[in-house]
């Protein structure tokens, strides 16, 4: 009962997103994130709606940048907030990625870690709000961290 009562807010909140009715995205979105049982992993489809909200139809990428690195935190995946340590983040990340050989690519497992998944989609899109507000370093080490994770999980 859980698990569809989820399954058919989280598909109503993308549905009204899609069509931009923000007014009812964010009462059923709102409905979902107040559920303390729920894991952040339960709730990440609203998160990429409001973020995708903010970012996209908002027209606030910044503000989106900030919303996808609270809710990478949230789910274990830590990125700092400080323009400094982005910067020593992005210049570290970039000397320890090693650029992968085709049969590197080829030997890649699939990605089955849902948490990882959930992440990797949220990097996409916070490394395009990184672009698009001119932060170089945060777009650097969140695409070395997606390489990375690539590499090492699929």
């Amino acid at each position: 009962e859980r698990e569809v009562s989820l399954e058919l807010f989280s598909l109503i909140v993308e549905a009204y997103f899609s069509i931009a009715d923000i007014d009812k995205m964010k009462v059923y979105g709102d409905e979902v994130l107040q559920q303390s049982k729920l894991t952040d992993l339960e709730k990440v489809r609203v998160h990429i709606c409001n973020i995708s909200l903010v970012g996209g139809i908002m027209n606030k990428p910044r503000e989106a940048l900030d919303m996808s690195i609270s809710v990478l935190r949230k789910l274990g995946c830590k990125f700092p907030r400080n323009k400094l340590l982005q910067a020593r983040l992005a210049l570290s990340s970039l000397a320890a990625t090693k650029l992968p050989t085709e049969k590197d690519i080829a030997d890649l497992p699939i990605m089955d870690d849902e948490t990882r998944k959930a992440c990797m989609e949220i990097m996409v899109n916070a490394a395009t709000y990184s672009h698009h507000c001119n932060n170089v370093f945060a777009f650097i080490m969140i695409t070395a961290r997606m390489v990375r994770w690539t590499m090492q999980y699929g």
